[in-house]
C-alpha cells in the first residue's frame, strides 16, 4: 500500500513539473517556429504577390495565427472530435476539402513546404501536449514492444520448425516413393 501511495505522489510531481515547467517551454519553442513560418509566408507574399492569391495567403496566415494562440488545445481528444465532425458534417467536410485543395493545387512549392512544416509542428505539439501521459505510456509501449518481439521470434521458430518438417517429410516421401506407407516414417 505504501508503494502505491509513493507511486501516486511521484506521478503527481511528474504532472506538476511537466505541465507547469517543461511543456510551456517546449510550446514556446514551437510558437517561435510558427512565427518563423508566418514570417516566411509574409516574405513570400511580398516577393511573389502575383502568384500567391489573397485567399490562399489569408488561409495559411489564419492557420498560423490560430496555431500560435491555441497550441495547447492540440490533443488526441480534440483530433478525434474534429475527425468525427469531418465525417458527420457535410458542410464542414466541404469547407475543409476546399481549403486543402487550395493548398495542394497551389503552384508555389514554398506554400506546400510551409503547409508540411505546419503539420510537422502539429505532430510535435501533440507529443508535447501528451507528454504528461509519458509516465504511463512508456512502460506500456515497452511491454507491447517486448510482446511483439517475442511473438515474432516464436512465429519465426515455428516457421523454421515446420519448414524443416516439410522438407524432411518430402525428402522421406521421395526416397520411399515406391511404397507410400507413412507409418514407416520416423523423425
Amino acid at each position: 500500500m505504501t508503494i502505491i501511495f509513493i507511486l501516486f505522489i511521484c506521478a503527481t510531481y511528474w504532472h506538476y513539473i511537466y505541465e507547469s515547467i517543461i511543456a510551456p517551454n517546449l510550446r514556446m519553442k514551437l510558437r517561435y517556429q510558427f512565427f518563423k513560418l508566418r514570417d516566411e509566408l509574409r516574405f513570400l507574399k511580398v516577393t511573389k504577390s502575383n502568384e500567391l492569391s489573397n485567399q490562399l495567403y489569408s488561409q495559411v496566415e489564419d492557420t498560423l495565427n490560430f496555431s500560435i494562440q491555441h497550441l495547447s488545445l492540440l490533443s488526441l481528444t480534440n483530433i478525434r472530435i474534429i475527425l468525427n465532425k469531418y465525417q458527420s458534417d457535410e458542410k464542414f467536410k466541404a469547407e475543409t476539402d476546399t481549403k486543402m485543395n487550395l493548398i495542394s493545387n497551389s503552384k508555389l512549392d514554398e506554400i506546400k513546404k510551409i503547409d508540411l512544416d505546419i503539420v510537422k509542428l502539429y505532430v510535435k505539439a501533440l507529443l508535447i501536449n501528451s507528454g504528461g501521459w509519458a509516465i504511463y505510456t512508456i512502460p506500456l509501449m515497452i511491454i507491447f514492444a517486448t510482446i511483439l518481439f517475442v511473438s515474432i521470434k516464436i512465429k519465426e521458430w515455428f516457421l523454421n520448425l515446420f519448414r524443416k518438417f516439410s522438407y524432411s517429410l518430402s525428402a522421406k516421401l521421395v526416397s520411399n516413393s515406391g511404397d507410400y506407407a507413412l507409418e514407416e516414417l520416423s523423425f
